[in-house]
């Protein structure tokens, strides 16, 4: 299943967000085809339209149009869920 996330490295070296595609999911984790390779251990944010996942880079590999990087997630939060909860951004303090 592909779709289109934004990929935010969260410390140093830090970073522009990147649009990236996802490649592979599995359970714990997620391979995504990004435009510049993430430090192996660096943490990440990424956003699509239903979800926001929080996670460690394992691993960037380089292809043919950019980087494969893998990614372990840690945290998922899905947006319908929030907003469920009473969450929204106009509410989140």
């Amino acid at each position: 299943m592909e779709e289109a996330l934004t990929v935010t490295a969260l410390g140093p070296p830090g970073g522009p967000p990147v649009t990236c595609v996802t490649c592979d999911l599995s359970g714990s984790g997620l391979r995504v085809l990004a435009p510049r390779p993430f430090p192996c251990g660096s943490l990440v944010k990424m956003e699509s339209p239903t979800r926001l996942l929080l996670g460690e880079v394992l691993r960037s590999d380089p292809a043919t149009d950019g980087f494969y990087v893998a990614v372990r997630v840690q945290e998922v939060l899905l947006f319908a869920e929030l907003a469920g909860a009473g969450l929204t951004g106009s509410s989140i303090p």
